[in-house]
């Protein structure tokens, strides 16, 4: 039985939901909230608050509609269209999943390598949920989700990310922090999958297909974290913004030069370099 949860306070932490979302928000001024992920197990339940009767959509896109639209959506193998999500979570029986392999090799072939050989070697070394562990994948907004989630995926500026790492490692000195990364599969299996699954922080740009069928921006990046982490992120930034609050501009601010001390000569100075650009004199 899948674990329901409402506004009330749950085990993991005396903030509701909805109120965790509104502390993150404003405390590092987000743009969307932060997106609850949770894998569906083959023993559990759907959650209850998420939507079925949707069209097929790719992870990322699922993630966007969550952010973006205030959706919450439930994802199996016949709605999610990316076979790279699909391979990604396992989802469908072990021929279904060979074929989505298959396909995947063929299209990084000659796109992120140049050789089948290579291609093959990148499509197998990504990260992957066993085939048939899960049933579906429930996103949601985090102040509306119904469920536990596994994980919680930042759709952010990257200084963003940088202060969702502080608080971390300010609460645990969990230092060097390592990030993993591939060539796609960034939105699905290295973000919602290394967070929900192998309970790792983990911060990535995004693939070409969050950039093209998820619209995420160009100056923004993931950054994921095991649910189970959530207490200690929320009383890291709590302990952090009071001594270096969000976006913690420069203290002392330089001065423009001085034209003297100026790096390119004046105008009737000789110019004796190649590389001087003329349109700044």
């Amino acid at each position: 039985m899948s674990k329901e949860v409402t506004e009330k306070e749950t085990e993991e932490t005396k903030l509701t939901y909805a109120e965790m979302q509104d502390f993150l928000e404003r405390t590092l001024k987000l743009i969307t909230p932060p997106v609850a992920v949770k894998f569906v197990r083959p023993d559990e339940e759907k959650p209850k608050g998420v939507a079925t009767n949707i069209k097929p959509m790719t992870f990322c896109q699922a993630v966007t509609v969550a952010r973006q639209g205030g959706y919450s959506v439930y994802l199996e193998r016949g709605t999610i269209s990316c076979y790279n999500a699909r391979v990604a979570f396992g989802l469908g029986t072990e021929e279904e999943i060979n074929k989505d392999i298959e396909k995947s090799i063929e299209t990084t072939t000659g796109k992120y390598a140049p050789t089948k050989e290579i291609a093959t070697k990148i499509v197998m070394s990504k990260f992957r949920i066993g085939t048939g562990k899960i049933k579906g994948v429930a996103v949601a907004p985090l102040g509306k989700a119904k469920f536990v989630p596994d994980a919680l995926i930042f759709t952010c500026f990257p200084w963003q990310a940088y202060y969702l790492t502080n608080a971390y490692l300010w609460m645990t000195g969990d230092v060097p922090l390592q990030f993993e990364t591939a060539t796609n599969s960034l939105v699905c299996g290295y973000s919602a999958g290394i967070a929900g699954w192998k309970k790792k922080i983990n911060c990535c740009p995004s693939c070409t297909g969050g950039r093209a069928y998820g619209g995420t921006e160009s100056t923004e990046v993931y950054w994921s974290m095991p649910w189970e982490l959530i207490d200690t992120i929320i009383e890291g930034l709590k302990e952090r913004s009071q001594r270096s609050p969000y976006p913690s501009l420069i203290n002392i601010p330089l001065p423009a030069p001085a034209p003297e001390k100026h790096f390119f000569k004046k105008k009737d100075e000789e110019d004796d370099t190649h590389y001087q650009d003329k349109n700044l004199l």
